[in-house]
């Protein structure tokens, strides 16, 4: 996160890679306002989580307040505001999608150490890992179009890959900062 110069004189604007969790006095003289790749982020008093997702976007969760959501070239006037419970993402291609009631226990679990998985498709799972463990997950095709859902609090890297494999019903193996899952070899099962 790049925090403005004069942060806090007349302006309260941060720049955001990657994700964090924001809770905000709201100041009208002052707006507090997220730069997320393609996505202005407005507070408009609230707890909100911003994660920049690459390929998947701007994602904002909000936890209680509000605040509203834009594509960095668009006017305030066309910003979709955000209540508790609501998730909007700002897609790569500039469309914004809203979920009333949409925030879910992945995008604020990793505010309490916990990561989270709820029918997350394998290539988030191999982003989730990269971020936090500093691994390169590949998977074997046969895995591709596979989703997992569980929940990991505090366990080390080996033991959430060993978990990842079995609940795939493969086999893990790891060389330095790359793990590789693949079908269980016949004497594995």
């Amino acid at each position: 996160m790049t925090v403005a110069t004069g942060y806090g004189n007349t302006v309260r604007e941060v720049q955001l890679t990657g994700e964090a969790y924001f809770d905000v006095r709201h100041d009208a003289a002052r707006p507090f306002v997220v730069h997320a790749g393609s996505a202005d982020i407005r507070d408009l008093g609230t707890t909100f989580t911003v994660r920049v997702g690459g390929d998947q976007g701007v994602r904002v969760a909000v936890t209680s307040g509000s605040v509203s959501l834009a594509p960095t070239t668009a006017s305030p006037n066309d910003a979709i505001v955000l209540r508790p419970g609501d998730a909007g993402t700002l897609a790569p291609d500039g469309r914004t999608l809203v979920e009333r009631g949409g925030t879910t226990e992945p995008d604020t679990a990793w505010t309490s150490g916990r990561l989270v998985f709820r029918e997350a498709p394998l290539t988030s799972v191999r982003s989730e890992l990269r971020r936090w463990y500093g691994i390169d997950l590949v998977i074997d095709s046969a895995f591709a179009a596979r989703h997992v859902s569980m929940t990991f609090d505090g366990e080390s890297a080996d033991r959430v890959l060993q978990v990842i494999a079995l609940s795939l019903g493969a086999e893990v193996q790891r060389q330095g900062s790359t793990a590789f899952i693949k079908p269980a070899s016949p004497r594995a099962r």
